[in-house]
């Protein structure tokens, strides 16, 4: 069996495709793949029988929502999702204090309107230059939980397509 790193060492120092055939041996001779049949009848050799990749697809799939508001506030149901906001005259987006650190959700800028960010009282918002405003149309902005030490005091950082 040819060892792993020294193909992938070799492939390194000299590149060309006469390398590439030993690191697929090296790579391919390191992975046990079940069968199709064993996939198929779920027999725990690789968890890829069919009803896992359904759940695996299904949990990659993003969770986008447009949401027409004046003013719109996150909950912990936000998590990892996206959220479109759209109204004419801009959208106040309050930070809350009471989410919990690894939170983190983009909202993206919907319409003409400017997503404008403040964090609610107790809470800290970070970001880049003090900007606070989505830039533009289709403006993406990641609003996320650093910490949150007493549980009314969420420390927000925010990155993204973003503007005073």
């Amino acid at each position: 069996m040819i060892d792993f790193v020294a193909a992938l060492t070799g492939s390194l120092q000299s590149p060309g495709s006469e390398n590439a055939a030993p690191l697929k041996a090296a790579v391919t001779a390191n992975i046990d793949l079940a069968s199709e049949d064993e996939a198929v009848a779920g027999s725990g050799v690789n968890p890829t029988n069919p009803t896992r990749v359904a759940q695996q697809i299904e949990a990659l799939k993003l969770n986008v929502m447009e949401v027409v508001v004046e003013s719109y506030t996150p909950s912990s149901t936000d998590n990892n999702k996206i959220r479109v906001l759209t109204d004419p005259a801009g959208v106040g987006l309050e930070l809350p204090n009471d989410i919990s650190a690894g939170f983190a959700a983009t909202y993206i800028q919907g319409g003409g309107g400017q997503i404008t960010f403040s964090a609610e009282a107790g809470g800290t918002m970070r970001q880049a230059d003090g900007f606070a405003h989505s830039r533009t149309k289709w403006s993406a902005v990641t609003a996320a939980v650093l910490s949150n030490v007493s549980g009314t005091s969420a420390v927000w950082i925010l990155y993204g397509d973003m503007e005073e």
